[in-house]
């Protein structure tokens, strides 16, 4: 037998991507280099990945200014840039930064057939992050809200790892290389 997907994500029942409106812009965080989608110098810094970080998440959370604040204050990620519709003003997508890795942040929303994992059954993913001081990163992260699933601990493989939960209901997994342990 073979599984279906709910009648909402089959690949026909999904809505078709909408062109962005006119004026739509991509906008680092520090203002560099805005310009309407597909105008942007071909040298532009907008702010992507390294060449080195082929994978990479992309979160669906329902409030992505807030969110990306959460990200800062708790996990000391970086703001790169967002996407904002400026008939709506609806943040549309966002890039925030750690130790030169990124994560891409979208708007949940059932037009796209996307949603927030605090609106899912159960965990579905979770973000598995190296930090240089995995002890002081999670004091960091209870101090400002996230929720701790696992205390600090060493683990079999080799990293020292503690779990937390922020407030779009998203896991995440920090973690520091233990010294002497080949990888």
């Amino acid at each position: 037998m073979t599984a279906r997907l709910p009648a909402r994500l089959e690949p026909s029942h999904r809505p078709r991507p909408r062109p962005p409106s006119p004026g739509w812009t991509r906008r680092p965080v520090d203002g560099a280099g805005i310009g309407a989608v597909g105008e942007e110098p071909a040298t532009a810094d907008r702010g992507g990945p390294s060449r080195e970080q082929r994978i990479i998440p992309y979160l669906y959370v329902e409030d992505i200014a807030a969110y990306l604040e959460f990200l800062s204050r708790a996990f000391g990620f970086e703001k790169r840039m967002h996407a904002v519709d400026p008939k709506d003003s609806e943040h549309q997508h966002a890039e925030a930064a750690l130790g030169g890795a990124i994560v891409m942040i979208g708007h949940a929303s059932a037009w796209w057939g996307t949603a927030s994992a605090r609106s899912l059954p159960a965990l579905h993913a979770g973000t598995y992050v190296y930090v240089d001081d995995v002890d002081a990163h999670c004091r960091r992260a209870r101090a400002a809200g996230a929720t701790i699933e696992a205390e600090p601990e060493d683990r079999a493989w080799g990293d020292r790892l503690y779990t937390a939960r922020d407030p779009e209901g998203c896991q995440w997994y920090f973690a520091t290389r233990k010294a002497g342990t080949a990888r």
